[in-house]
């Protein structure tokens, strides 16, 4: 049989009697030991987290330090046997130094030889070139400046003096000399007639950077994309 009190707490009738004479201080003892003991627990816990954590680091870094010792020992394997080849880099570099020094030196190399005879080719019959001087840019040297307004960019001057029997022979001397290689401009200075009736002409000729030989560069890259090798036959000078 069961009832309920008139303040709403439910009334058990039949159930086994209960009573607590515990003073409430034995109570709060077993409380904070129960909490005393939780805490204990926590702090293992942490201790043996960071236990493990500090255990897990230390592999780490003993692994760490055994893999640059092994990267160490291998460096200075590679130096000893690096230091074996030292007279073979020494002349590797000197190769390369003197591909180098053979580039820069030929940059701006004319055969002058072959040109002159390109000059003697255009002279129109019954005319001989009797002086002629070269001044032309070297590698330490920029192109000359352009001062008239009708000169061309150039690198080198070819001034001659040709002999001929005629002035239209001297007219035609001036329009030939445009099919020289590099032409980049002409001038006729002067045409004087001679005692024999032969006519003294002075040329000058202007020629840009088409002429310059390049013997120790790469070629161009052929129509069909293959690449041509590089050039080190030697041309008469």
């Amino acid at each position: 049989m069961s009832g309920t009190k008139q303040d709403g707490a439910a009334l058990v009738i039949g159930g086994e009697p209960r009573i607590d004479f515990l003073p409430l201080e034995i109570k709060e003892r077993k409380k904070n030991r129960r909490s005393r003991r939780s805490l204990i627990f926590l702090v293992i816990a942490v201790v043996g987290a960071c236990i493990v954590g500090y255990v897990f680091t230390a592999g780490l870094a003993v692994q760490a330090q055994a893999q640059l010792d092994t990267e160490r020992a291998r460096t200075q394997f590679l130096l000893k046997e690096q230091s074996k080849y030292s007279e073979a880099r020494t002349v590797a570099g000197d190769i390369d130094n003197s591909k180098a020094a053979a580039l820069v030196g030929s940059s701006t190399e004319i055969m002058w030889k072959s040109y002159l005879r390109e000059l003697k080719n255009v002279m129109p019959s019954n005319t001989t070139i009797v002086a002629f001087g070269i001044d032309s840019q070297n590698t330490l040297e920029l192109a000359p400046v352009v001062t008239a307004p009708l000169e061309q960019p150039r690198v080198a001057t070819l001034a001659f003096t040709a002999r001929t029997n005629s002035l239209a022979r001297a007219d035609q001397l001036t329009v030939n000399v445009k099919k020289l290689p590099g032409f980049a401009d002409a001038t006729t200075t002067t045409i004087a007639a001679e005692d024999d009736s032969s006519y003294m002409v002075n040329v000058i000729v202007h020629i840009n950077d088409s002429v310059f030989e390049r013997r120790f560069f790469e070629n161009p890259v052929a129509e069909d994309g293959a690449e041509a090798a590089v050039t080190d036959t030697t041309t008469e000078d």
